[in-house]
């Protein structure tokens, strides 16, 4: 089959994933379920990947085995979900919780969509004055104060001596802006680049919202995964791959082989210093109440409420600091052309 190689966005898998959880409640059979949904399909490639999967159920094939020939289309942790589902028989549930599950991710990330699209129409609509300001206006003062032979003030030399260079060397610095952007994209598709990536993320403000998004992926996918009876380390394997930050690789190595050795849940993710100390604590309540589970559900709602706060609190930080600095740029420019206007004036 001739198919787009790309994921599937959160919210069709999770409109995909509760269809089939309410169908299996309704007794349904799983090869059936996935024959009506090919049917329904509006999208032609997801149409021919349910078709080749009723197939290949119809031949004996697990629905989970079935997903996997399509990994590049169906997450991992998903694919791990379903199959630990089957295993113990509890499909149905297991195909709710991950249609939850995503279309939280799918809510998290429109809200984080939306909290940028303003500071992003911002400042292109600041570049877009900006340039029009160098190399429109500014020119055509420069030329009226050349002709005056007024001593001009330094800011508006150097405003002056600005827009001159962006005019004369306007495509060169389009064109460099262009290799700049190819290379970084080049770059972080590399090991380092994917590492420096990762690090970036970690350091403020980014972090403000990062740090929140990283426990609460932890703990929904963990709650997740081990009331699915899945093992302790099969789930931090899965919470490594969703969060797909490779500089802290290496720190969920770390704890999956501390587990392995003996180390405490808490203890083992205590020591990588990248988690919130209330989402330790609690973990350490869970291990010693034997009720990890509902201890990850509690963490689950704090740390969306911490995110959407933090998200909201740096929206509004990020709109009066805008504002300032466009404030600023304009008003250092109005002060250079006015300036010698009024000198010109009094002259006159």
């Amino acid at each position: 089959m001739n198919l787009k190689n790309s994921k599937i966005n959160k919210k069709n898998l999770s409109v995909l994933c509760r269809q089939i959880s309410f169908m299996l409640d309704a007794g349904i059979s799983i090869s059936k379920v996935i024959e009506i949904l090919s049917m329904q399909q509006e999208n032609k490639s997801m149409q021919l990947i349910l078709k080749d999967v009723h197939k290949n159920i119809l031949k004996g094939n697990s629905f989970s085995d079935c997903l996997l020939k399509y990994d590049n289309y169906f997450p991992s942790l998903m694919i791990n979900m379903i199959k630990a589902g089957e295993n113990s028989g509890t499909l149905n549930e297991i195909m709710q919780k991950i249609a939850d599950y995503y279309e939280t991710q799918y809510k998290f990330i429109s809200d984080l969509k939306r909290a940028m699209t303003y500071p992003l129409i911002v400042c292109i609509m600041m570049l877009i004055v900006l340039i029009m300001a160098i190399t429109l206006v500014i020119p055509s003062y420069a030329q009226m104060f050349l002709e005056s032979g007024a001593q001009l003030p330094m800011i508006t030399k150097i405003v002056i001596g600005i827009s001159n260079f962006v005019s004369n060397y306007f495509l060169y610095l389009i064109l460099l802006f262009i290799i700049i952007f190819l290379i970084g994209k080049k770059f972080l598709n590399t090991n380092k680049g994917k590492i420096f990536y990762g690090r970036l993320l970690l350091l403020a403000p980014i972090k403000k919202i990062y740090f929140p998004w990283i426990n609460l992926v932890f703990a929904q996918v963990m709650g997740m995964l081990l009331e699915s009876g899945v093992s302790v380390i099969f789930a931090i394997e899965n919470v490594k791959w969703v969060i797909a930050n490779k500089f802290l690789d290496r720190e969920f190595d770390e704890i999956i082989n501390e587990i392995r050795s003996g180390v405490s849940i808490s203890k083992s993710v205590g020591n990588s210093k990248r988690f919130s100390q209330v989402l330790i604590a609690m973990i350490n309540v869970g291990e010693s109440s034997g009720n990890l589970t509902n201890v990850f559900a509690h963490c689950q709602r704090y740390f969306e409420n911490e995110f959407n706060n933090n998200l909201n609190d740096v929206q509004k930080l990020i709109e009066p600091a805008l504002t300032i600095f466009i404030g600023i740029v304009l008003g250092i420019i109005m002060i250079a052309i006015m300036e010698p206007t009024f000198t010109m004036s009094n002259i006159l």
